[in-house]
């Protein structure tokens, strides 16, 4: 059905829920296009469920309000409750410290009314907190935050964050449909995993949708103090590449084209390598002039690990992403039984 589901994944989110949901009270509603609010109560321990509830009576919303809850700890979980009970075509990925803009609904109508192709459609999070945040933040990558391509169009590595991604259910319905099981369990309680956005993105290029970065899309992105900290992100960082090298097995199949070959593969993964080592001694070199103590000696250190890691993952893991890769491909298949191309883009390495 044609219309919008707000899908909240929540785990122990009392107290960051109130202010998400008045300005999801605030959105601008399409007057032809329904809408719907669904919190994803994931095992909670704390009063997610009471305080949503007290806290949407509060407004005079023609968003109706669902509460599920799922039992199974992990984000992965959650999305897959939440993308299952969804009524409507658009499913909205709103975090539980995203805060939509009131056009936020408006935007999303527009731009799947012109592009026909968008299986993902992801926006610009702007950082907001109680504190001004330390000047390294904005050279990072990995916070949900800022401008996913130069521009608005297609996006070249075929990712998006999940915060404040908007969700095609029949593409989702299609790589369901064909088998799509996860190879990462994202999120889980207060673990700092995460990927299963970009890998939810990932199996929708494969069924040969695009995935789409509109700047008009905006929303803010709540971070307490505490994930502004240098060890919160050297954690965050270092359990994101592990993902990364997991979601390998899909950038594989993107960059060889359609089809599969050992050879293929081989030489994906010596590109990379030779990439991820040119870039670590690049930053080696940086260095050496940089100063430890400034926000861009900060960036300079923790490029030089994030580069390490992934060299060192590809390598270490090479037959874990082979095997991945070639059920991937078994995946691809059953999407596309004739054979049909997969639309190739020129891929960016991340």
């Amino acid at each position: 059905m044609n219309g919008y589901s707000i899908v909240i994944c929540c785990y122990n989110s009392s107290k960051r829920l109130p202010v998400t949901l008045k300005h999801i009270a605030a959105l601008k509603v399409p007057a032809t296009l329904p809408c719907e609010l669904l919190i994803i109560d994931n095992a909670s321990n704390d009063d997610t469920k009471s305080v949503a509830l007290t806290e949407w009576s509060k407004y005079d919303s023609n968003i109706g309000l669902r509460i599920i809850e799922e039992t199974e700890l992990g984000l992965s979980h959650a999305r897959k409750k939440g993308f299952s009970e969804a009524r409507y075509d658009y499913i909205i990925c709103c975090d539980d410290d995203n805060w939509l803009a009131e056009d936020y609904l408006e935007v999303t109508k527009s731009v799947f009314e012109k592009e026909k192709n968008i299986g993902v459609l992801g926006g610009n999070g702007e950082l907001v907190s109680e504190t001004p945040p330390p000047g390294w933040v904005y050279y990072t990558k990995g916070f949900a935050i800022g401008r996913q391509e130069s521009k608005s169009g297609p996006v070249v590595n075929k990712r998006v964050y999940g915060a404040g991604a908007i969700i095609y259910k029949p593409a989702y319905d299609k790589i369901v449909s064909a088998g799509f099981a996860n190879l990462l369990t994202d999120r889980m309680g207060n673990t700092l995993t995460s990927g299963g956005d970009y890998e939810i993105c990932s199996a929708i290029a494969l069924a040969g949708y695009e995935i789409w970065y509109e700047e008009r899309l905006t929303f803010k992105h709540y971070f307490p103090v505490e994930r502004l900290s240098l060890k919160y992100y050297q954690k965050l960082m270092k359990e994101s590449v592990s993902c990364l090298t997991t979601l390998d097995a899909y950038t594989a199949l993107f960059y060889k084209g359609d089809g599969y070959t050992r050879y293929g593969f081989t030489y994906y993964i010596a590109k990379h390598v030779y990439h991820f080592f040119k870039e670590l001694l690049r930053f080696c070199l940086r260095w050496v002039t940089a100063k430890p103590d400034t926000d861009y000696g900060v960036f300079v250190r923790m490029r030089i690990t994030f580069y390490y890691l992934r060299a060192t993952g590809l390598l270490f893991n090479m037959h874990k992403i082979y095997l991945n890769t070639k059920k991937l491909n078994r995946f691809k298949r059953s999407l596309h039984p004739n054979h049909v191309p997969i639309v190739q883009s020129k891929h960016a390495m991340v």
